[in-house]
């Protein structure tokens, strides 16, 4: 008898440009298209929806890629296009093996790129509204996983379908010198420990028929976007590199924006942060 699966994927990152601008996410699959992002605050994010027949070794795989447009519609800027390759075996398994105890659970599997954590005493840590993110505790954050040398970090959680949850990843240096408080730093230094990045905030909500729920969270990094048609729109002035100002005062821009480039970063297989067999990947 066929069995029809339902996985949830949520793109999520930090909103860039100003109030005026929007986000927007494009991809491969049928269920993603050209997809305006939902704001809110620093967190941009896009949830759909995945269902197929269950096939024993199946993978799906798509690509895609983000967008900011002017009020009037015209893009300013584009990321590098991403891959991603869910095995469905590895997001499913719970749900075959009744034994394990989370078969009517949502597997929710987080998987933050971009975010670097070279330094030993760095690690991401992810917090949320719900007991199994910690309560806002960082007591009981949760610690991603680095799975490959290319900043990829992973976590995966049960939990109970049909409920919603607010979530947050923060990169913090001496970050064990934090376990023990009562909240969330927001910035700075607290202890010793120190804050270098944080997400802001996202909230998935899970269906009640969503057996897994993927959330790839991409730090965008600067060289994706393209520089002179940013400036142009937003007229800023701006500081990059090591004490060097770049004063751009472009008011109108009449350098084309270039498609997104190819060939970037191939997220790894969902749950189980192995890289798929080649006969499985995206070339």
């Amino acid at each position: 008898m066929a069995r029809q699966v339902t996985v949830r994927v949520q793109l999520a990152t930090a909103h860039v440009g100003d109030a005026t601008s929007s986000l927007f996410v494009r991809g491969s699959l049928p269920e993603l298209g050209d997809c305006l992002m939902r704001r809110n605050g620093a967190m941009c994010t896009h949830d759909f929806v995945i269902q197929r027949v269950y096939e024993p070794g199946q993978t799906i795989q798509f690509e895609y890629y983000y967008e900011a447009r002017d009020a009037d519609g015209h893009r300013v800027w584009a990321s590098r296009s991403s891959r991603c390759s869910l095995t469905m075996d590895s997001l499913l398994n719970h749900t075959l093996d009744s034994a394990c105890g989370y078969s009517g659970h949502t597997k929710l599997v987080l998987q933050v790129t971009g975010v670097a954590a070279a330094d030993p005493d760095a690690h991401v840590l992810a917090t949320g509204s719900s007991f199994d993110l910690g309560n806002w505790d960082l007591k009981r954050a949760k610690k991603l996983r680095r799975i490959d040398k290319a900043d990829r970090h992973h976590a995966t959680l049960f939990l109970t379908k049909g409920t919603s949850h607010a979530y947050t990843v923060f990169l913090v240096q001496n970050s064990d010198r934090l376990f023990g408080r009562d909240s969330v730093p927001s910035s700075g230094s607290l202890d010793g420990a120190e804050v270098v990045w944080n997400s802001g905030v996202g909230v998935v909500e899970l269906g009640l028929n969503d057996n897994a729920c993927v959330v790839l969270l991409d730090r965008l990094p600067l060289l994706d976007i393209d520089i002179y048609a940013f400036y142009s729109l937003f007229n800023i002035d701006t500081q990059m590199g090591r004490g060097k100002h770049v004063h751009c005062r472009c008011r109108r821009a009449t350098r084309p924006v270039p498609e997104p480039a190819r060939g970037s970063n191939d997220l790894k297989s969902q749950d189980t942060g192995r890289t798929p067999s080649p006969s499985t990947r995206t070339n």
